[in-house]
């Protein structure tokens, strides 16, 4: 059973067809990339996955299961969708207690995710003193309290300094490599995804274009940056290419 998977999802908003029956799969262990253009259908994808838009077809499973009916989502599934749900006025630390509070986790795991991301030194600081990439780091350790199996991350080098995304490159390796976490990652900076996925999603208007390996997207030496382009180009976007696990 895959960690996550994406039955043949579509999504239609006001006569306008965002995600047109996609599929793939994310595997224990491994960073995925899930790539393509803007309005391409990524974050539609996701926000059916989270159960935060209900999907007009198919539907997306963790663990074997659609996101509502998990016991304690926290514990299997972390996300990060984006860095603007913070209370400008709570401190990073009380932020992510109430988050434990709510969802029946020790208080302590608040220092200890602060830790993990590397903020804890700004744990008493008031949210609306953190710049963008401190947001980004204080939504990422709300999504690890639980120590969940699953991680789905949505632009999450936004905001970083080149130090922070190098960071976080080796974050996401850790998780999956070490830990054995299944990490999604939605991102359009093609060259970082190139130095940290180990599989690679693609689409483009909203219907899948690719599923591989990082290494079956960019044969004969072509570039990441090289490979989207050709797959999500008018004339390729409407035809599935490579493994569609």
């Amino acid at each position: 059973m895959s960690a996550i998977e994406i039955r043949e999802v579509s999504k239609a908003f006001r006569g306008h067809q965002a995600v047109d029956r996609v599929s793939f799969t994310v595997e224990a262990g491994t960073v995925t990339g899930f790539l393509g253009p803007n309005g391409a259908g990524k974050t539609t994808t996701l926000r059916c996955l989270l159960g935060l838009v209900r999907p007009d077809g198919g539907e997306g499973l963790v663990n074997g299961r659609s996101y509502a009916s998990l016991p304690n989502p926290l514990t299997e599934v972390g996300a990060v969708l984006e860095a603007t749900n913070l209370h400008p006025g709570r401190s990073g630390r009380n932020h992510l207690r109430v988050m434990c509070d709510a969802a029946g986790l020790p208080g302590s795991r608040a220092d200890e995710v602060l830790a993990e991301v590397g903020i804890a030194e700004a744990g008493d600081k008031r949210v609306g003193g953190y710049s963008m990439g401190m947001r980004q780091r204080l939504s990422l350790a709300g999504a690890l309290l639980g120590d969940p199996g699953v991680l789905i991350l949505d632009e999450p080098a936004n905001g970083l300094d080149p130090e922070g995304i190098e960071w976080l490159r080796r974050f996401l390796r850790h998780q999956a490599h070490e830990k054995g976490v299944a990490v999604l990652v939605s991102s359009h900076v093609l060259a970082e995804v190139e130095q940290t996925v180990d599989d690679v999603v693609i689409i483009a208007r909203g219907r899948l274009v690719h599923q591989g390996t990082l290494g079956e997207v960019t044969g004969d030496g072509e570039s990441l940056h090289d490979a989207f382009l050709r797959l999500t180009s008018a004339g390729t976007a409407a035809h599935p290419v490579g493994d569609s696990k």
